[in-house]
């Protein structure tokens, strides 16, 4: 479930999946995707937004299920070792750009069941819907945590079931320790990089006090960046947000009036706010 960063053993997490920017490595796409401007004019040439018995539709719905990736070359490859559901951020992107120019859907809905997974990813996504210029709604189905939430604040609106589990707002960088285990083994780890900081986080060494006090730093860092990326889409105040980034996750019903999401409901329950928002039928694309 947790994947190695590029040179390093240790995993930062923002939910379940990592996401750290450590001893240089960056994570993902990063800022390059952000600035990335999707050509669509070179993409094969799409069929019409339909329902799925064909009828015409307006407002399209975009799928944010399973670990959350930045590339789709890294969500393609943890499904492919071991199964599991996984979403990118890049083609979330392309497919919230597709939206965008197209002049037939009037809104978007991000329908999102994830655990989390990359900070990265889920700041795109947000950024993504903010620049969107057309309505966007968010529904939290089982779960909407981290950095799936993260990019749900990105949303105009966010929705979520009574029942569902809600923000999780947190980092973390723990992992297994297998020095130890090394030594027992009559395993020794030959240490040959260049700069300070190259090595740490391999579970292969332990770690030492300066160490140790890099990785809490750079997780500090992003706990912030986090924090404040949510108060600021969510309109609320950092204090205000501070108060469930424990890490925790709040059920929707527990979430309602805390400012972390704006209504509970469904699809239908977006699909009636985005009428109320184009001043006409709302129809999803599904």
């Amino acid at each position: 479930m947790e994947k190695h960063l590029s040179g390093l053993g240790a995993r930062v997490l923002i939910g379940i999946v990592s996401v750290a920017v450590l001893a240089g490595a960056v994570y993902g796409i990063g800022a390059a995707l952000i600035q990335k401007s999707y050509d669509l004019s070179r993409q094969e040439e799409l069929p019409p937004y339909a329902t799925s018995d064909g009828y015409s539709c307006n407002i399209a719905v975009i799928p944010v299920v399973g670990q959350l990736f930045s590339s789709e070359a890294n969500a393609q490859a943890q499904t492919n070792s071991d199964n599991s559901s996984s979403v990118s951020a890049e083609s979330v992107l392309q497919q919230i750009e597709r939206a965008a120019h197209d002049d037939s859907i009037k809104g978007v809905l991000l329908r999102v069941d994830s655990p989390g997974g990359s900070a990265t990813g889920g700041e795109l996504i947000a950024n993504a819907l903010k620049r969107l210029g057309k309505p966007s709604a968010a529904v939290i189905w089982d779960q909407g945590d981290s950095a799936a939430y993260l990019a749900s604040t990105g949303a105009t609106k966010i929705i979520a079931s009574p029942l569902s589990d809600v923000a999780d707002i947190g980092v973390t960088g723990s992992y297994i320790d297998q020095s130890r285990q090394n030594k027992q083994q009559g395993l020794a780890f030959e240490k040959i990089s260049a700069g300070e900081y190259k090595d740490v986080g391999n579970p292969n060494m332990p770690l030492t006090a300066a160490d140790r006090a890099y990785l809490q730093a750079n997780v500090d860092s992003m706990y912030r960046v986090f924090i404040s990326e949510v108060a600021s889409n969510r309109r609320m105040a950092t204090s205000a947000v501070e108060k469930f980034a424990n890490g925790a996750s709040l059920t929707g019903k527990n979430a309602l009036g805390t400012g972390l999401i704006d209504e509970l409901g469904d699809n239908s329950t977006a699909q009636a706010w985005f009428e109320k928002e184009i001043g006409r039928d709302a129809t999803l694309c599904e």
